[in-house]
């Protein structure tokens, strides 16, 4: 299983970019980002689907 941490994370100088031009947009949820995130999260950690929750 791979371990991913949730504190003392740190970001590129693209990555930070990229999550301000998102925030900025203020279509969080929309223009696909969502999407995007789900199947670059899902192959990151190997697995064919993932999905987001906004709560516990």
């Amino acid at each position: 299983m791979k371990t991913i941490p949730i504190v003392g994370l740190e970001f590129s100088k693209e990555e930070k970019e990229a999550l301000t031009r998102i925030l900025d947009s203020k279509r969080i949820t929309r223009d696909g980002w969502t999407e995007r995130f789900h199947e670059e999260f899902a192959r990151f950690i190997g697995v064919p689907y993932c999905t987001t929750v906004c709560s516990g």
